[in-house]
C-alpha cells in the first residue's frame, strides 16, 4: 500500500514562508537524552561521594598522626626530655644495675668500656681492612669512617704513608699500587686494626659517659616529679 507523499506540500509551505510546525523528538531519541542526563547526574554524584570519602580518609589520617605525635611528645616530656637513643640504654641499664654501680669514668677496667666481641674488622674485596672511624649515634657500634685526629694523637698512632694511601685507591692507580707494593697493603691493614681498636675504645668511653649523664638526668627528673607529686 502506497501512502500519499507530503514532500510537495511541505515544499509549497516553505516557498510560501510558512514555518514548519514544531514536533517533539521521537521516543527513542527522548529516551536517549534522558539516559544521558541520568548517567551524567550519577557520575557527578559518584565523583562527589568519592571526593568526600577521600577527604574523610585524609582527615582521619591527620587526626591519627596528630594523636600519635601528641602521645609521643607527652611521653617525651614525661620522661624528663631524655631522647630515645639515650633513654633506651638507660632502661636496659636500670634492669642491670650491677653494670652501673661503682662505675668510674676514668677507669679502663669497667665493663662498660669493653668492646663487643661480635664487632670485628671487615675486609673489602680488594684486601683492605675498612677503617671504622665513626659510630652509630647513641651506640658503641663502629661504622665506616675516618679516624679522628684526637684519637690518633691519644693512641700514639702514625698517619698513613703515601704508598699506604695509594693502595686504597680504586681504578688503575690502586690496582698497580697493590700489585707492586703488597707490603704497603699489609702495613696499612696493621695500622687500620690499631686505629679501629682505638676508635672502639673511645666510642665505648663516650657511650659510657652518655649513659651516666642520661641516668643522672633521669634520676633528677624522677626526683622532681616525686617532689611535685
Amino acid at each position: 500500500m502506497l501512502f500519499h507523499s507530503k514532500i510537495d506540500e511541505r515544499a509549497a509551505r516553505l516557498r510560501a514562508g510558512i514555518p514548519p510546525p514544531h514536533k517533539p523528538p521521537p521516543q527513542d531519541y527522548a529516551n536517549l537524552i534522558e539516559h544521558r542526563r541520568r548517567a551524567r547526574v550519577a557520575e557527578n554524584r559518584q565523583m562527589e561521594e568519592g571526593i568526600a570519602h577521600d577527604n574523610g580518609i585524609q582527615k582521619r589520617v591527620q587526626l591519627l598522626n596528630a594523636a600519635t605525635e601528641r602521645h609521643r611528645l607527652e611521653g617525651y616530656y614525661r620522661l624528663g626530655q631524655v631522647p630515645a637513643h639515650i633513654l633506651h640504654p638507660i632502661v636496659r641499664g636500670l634492669t642491670q644495675t650491677a653494670r652501673l654501680e661503682g662505675y668510674d669514668s676514668s677507669s679502663d677496667e669497667s665493663s662498660l668500656m669493653d668492646v663487643d666481641e661480635e664487632e670485628a674488622d671487615v675486609t673489602d674485596p680488594r684486601g683492605i681492612i675498612i677503617e671504622m672511624g665513626s659510630r652509630e649515634p647513641g651506640s658503641v657500634r663502629a661504622l665506616k669512617g675516618k679516624t679522628q685526629a684526637s684519637t690518633l694523637a691519644a693512641s700514639g698512632l702514625r698517619s698513613f704513608t703515601s704508598r699506604e694511601r695509594e693502595v686504597k685507591l680504586e681504578g688503575t692507580v690502586g690496582n698497580e699500587a697493590r700489585a707492586n707494593s703488597p707490603e704497603a697493603v699489609i702495613s696499612r691493614n696493621e695500622q687500620t686494626v690499631l686505629r679501629n681498636k682505638a676508635s672502639r675504645t673511645a666510642f665505648a668511653a663516650t657511650y659510657a659517659n652518655e649513659l651516666v649523664i642520661a641516668k643522672r638526668k633521669a634520676d633528677s627528673a624522677a626526683r622532681k616529679a616525686t617532689r611535685r607529686a
